[in-house]
């Protein structure tokens, strides 16, 4: 016992040694039974499985599970090099594979006043539903493809059909510009049967 153990063990009836989860547990008892106690750490209360262990790493778990379900789920990659080659959603394979009727468009970014100015060449291609004109995927090469593609992936996120993306105002000199040129490509390529068929709901129309 410690020098002034004495005196600790006189005027308490309960001394709870270490501060962890057992401890804050059995001291809260004691306290609640009426019993005079007392809770030694050395270090700080709550130990490691409160403070940096078990309890934190399961919170941040469980957060990280949470947020999870509602990430954007459309599927992105890109590579980083000189150039870059990225995407955003679906692909032609995965089109062909699934049946899905669509539509390409496609834009060489060294035509667009950006692609002038920096002297770089570059490709983005566009695919829309054939029946409803919504943007399904986004393929980019070039200089800054991986930016270019997140733009395509907010565009899908948010169901933009051709219109949409035609209508949009883009920044100019920039890659962006080149999705309304993609776009009213890939307008000209539509069928005369799927274009009369085909829904073309403005985002503006549905906020």
């Amino acid at each position: 016992m410690p020098p002034h153990g004495d005196e600790v063990r006189n005027r308490h009836d309960v001394v709870v040694i270490g501060a962890g989860p057992a401890g804050e547990a059995a001291a809260e008892l004691g306290g609640n039974l009426g019993y005079s106690v007392a809770l030694v750490e050395r270090d700080i209360v709550g130990g490691t499985v409160v403070t940096s262990g078990g309890a934190p790493t399961k919170t941040f778990r469980e957060a990280a599970v949470y947020f999870s379900a509602h990430v954007d789920q459309i599927p992105a990659a890109a590579i980083y090099g000189l150039p870059e080659v990225a995407r955003a959603g679906k692909s032609e394979e995965d089109c062909a594979a699934g049946g899905i009727p669509y539509a390409t468009g496609r834009c060489e970014l060294g035509t667009t006043p950006r692609g002038v100015i920096a002297g770089q060449e570059g490709l983005l291609k566009l695919l829309f539903h054939g029946g409803t004109g919504v943007l399904l995927g986004v393929h980019a090469i070039c200089e800054i493809a991986s930016e270019i593609a997140g733009t395509g992936q907010a565009l899908i996120h948010n169901e933009a059909t051709i219109e949409d993306v035609i209508r949009m105002a883009y920044n100019t000199p920039t890659y962006t510009y080149g999705y309304k040129l993609a776009a009213a490509d890939a307008l000209a390529r539509l069928r005369p049967d799927m274009l009369r068929a085909m829904r073309l709901p403005s985002r503006a129309h549905r906020i």
